[in-house]
C-alpha cells in the first residue's frame, strides 16, 4: 500500500485511529485511519519532512492535588510585619 513518495517516519495517535508518516520525498505528510486502513488526507509540509511525532490532546496524568499551607497559631509571621524572625 502506497502511503507517499519516501515513507520514512510514522507515529501513531494515542487512541490508536491514525498513523502519520512522513514523506520524504512527497514533501508531505500522509494521514492514515487505521480503522478503515486507508489514506485519508495528505497535508504539505516542506522540504524532506524526517520524524514525526505525536502529543495528546489532554493530559494522561491527573492534575496536582491543591494544598493549602496553613501557619500555626502564635507564629511570628501572624504580625504581619512581613519579617522573618526565627
Amino acid at each position: 500500500m502506497e502511503t507517499g513518495k519516501g515513507a520514512h517516519g510514522v507515529a501513531i495517535d494515542e487512541a490508536d485511529k491514525y498513523a502519520y508518516i512522513t514523506n520524504l520525498y512527497g514533501n508531505d505528510i500522509t494521514i492514515f485511519d487505521l480503522t478503515l486502513m486507508k489514506v485519508i488526507a495528505r497535508v504539505a509540509v516542506g522540504d524532506t519532512p524526517n520524524g514525526i511525532s505525536v502529543s495528546p490532546l489532554s493530559p494522561t496524568t491527573p492534575p496536582s492535588p491543591s494544598v493549602k499551607l496553613e501557619m500555626p497559631e502564635g507564629s511570628d509571621m501572624e504580625s504581619g510585619d512581613g519579617e522573618m524572625h526565627p
